[in-house]
């Protein structure tokens, strides 16, 4: 059966124009009802917190392995790393409550009717996001269908009725961060093609997936060549976390 709703959740250092223009080329490659759950937990300013604090904690603490008697330079360093903790440990509570937005969400639309069926877009960190999700959707798992593309984590098959993890061989996050992080689900090799979100879009594998799993009918596509146009400003539906 084919989905009725498809719902797109970004990655990191992604505004919520950035993530509903990503959200909009889906829309035009598949013809579904599209909406955005944007994920602001890792902004480019907290990335640049983060990165502060850990250059300079590790930059004072080395001064101090050289100078030891240097106590002052071994505290603001420890001080430092302290800071880029509780930073990182923030963005994890926003990720945190950004995956229960999406379950509310999702949880909402499945429930106004029982033959529904959905299919979550995950790209980068959003894969985390929708992993905690999917743990709350268990019940409704046989009517999700899920693709993550360049995922922070890869999802296993078994969180959703099919699962997609699909990852160019050129990307650094599915290919370094993902196997580190787990879990390990199944994953496609794309090709080369970076990490960007629309390169994902690009590759035939992504709308090829959709069609041979019927999750979407191909005359709900717009277009034979699957040409995504420029988005100068996405009208979709967009949800903060």
């Amino acid at each position: 059966m084919a989905v009725s709703k498809i719902i797109y959740t970004n990655g990191i250092l992604t505004d919520a124009r950035g993530a509903a223009a990503t959200a909009e080329q889906i829309n035009q490659l598949t013809g579904i009802d599209t909406e955005v759950i944007h994920n602001g937990s890792t902004s480019l300013e907290t990335a640049g917190k983060i990165g502060v604090h850990l250059v300079e904690g590790i930059a004072r603490l080395a001064w101090y392995a050289l100078n030891t008697d240097n106590s002052k330079m071994r505290d603001q360093g420890l001080s430092s790393l302290s800071k880029a903790v509780k930073v990182w440990l923030e963005v994890q509570e926003e990720k945190e409550s950004c995956a229960k937005t999406l379950t509310g969400r999702v949880q909402a639309y499945l429930d106004q009717d029982k033959s529904r069926e959905i299919l979550l877009v995950f790209h980068s960190q959003g894969a985390h996001v929708g992993y905690q999700a999917l743990q709350a959707l268990e019940q409704y798992k046989g009517r999700i269908h899920v693709v993550a593309m360049g995922g922070m984590i890869r999802i296993p098959d078994a969180m959703a009725k099919t699962v997609m993890n699909l990852a160019h061989n050129d990307d650094p996050v599915s290919n370094y961060v993902a196997p580190v992080l787990g879990p390990n689900g199944e994953w496609i090799d794309a090709g080369n093609g970076g990490h960007d979100a629309s390169n994902y879009l690009k590759n035939p594998l992504f709308i090829d997936y959709l069609f041979k799993s019927r999750i979407i009918n191909e005359s709900a596509v717009i277009g034979q060549d699957r040409i995504i146009a420029p988005i100068n400003q996405s009208a979709l539906p967009i949800t903060a976390c």
